[in-house]
């Protein structure tokens, strides 16, 4: 799992396979031990077009979810159910651009706020 500045996480598990849903566990607790502290996270049921080989309830995967703050929803990439309304409420959760840069820059060290202007332009 790749986490290193990211926003947000989208973590996917099969609602048919139990297993799925031990192995996102795990994934959290990683994200949560080695991730941003300010992740958005959504938490992704997916096949529910398949609900008649539910291994993994829906209401726990939703009260774990709530639990950690994030986004709970069943989908299904094969019928596209609710693919994009995942995106997009994960969208609405994070910080507007101008902070996100601002944040980035004042842990880079490249932030202009306490700078001196010097009069010169460019990079010399």
């Amino acid at each position: 799992m790749y986490y290193r500045g990211a926003a947000a996480a989208i973590l996917v598990y099969d609602i048919t396979r139990a297993a799925s849903y031990d192995t996102l566990r795990k994934w959290v607790r990683e994200l949560q031990a080695n991730g941003p502290a300010d992740i958005v996270m959504a938490v992704v049921g997916n096949k529910c077009d398949l609900a008649d080989q539910r291994q993994v309830k829906a209401a726990d995967a939703e009260a774990y979810a709530a639990a950690m703050d994030a986004q709970f929803t069943e989908a299904s990439a094969k019928q596209d159910t609710n693919v994009s309304d995942v995106f997009a409420s994960i969208a609405q959760r994070l910080p507007p651009p101008e902070a996100a840069q601002e944040d980035e820059e004042i842990h880079l060290g490249t932030s202009n706020k306490n700078r001196r202007d010097t009069g010169k332009s460019g990079c010399c």
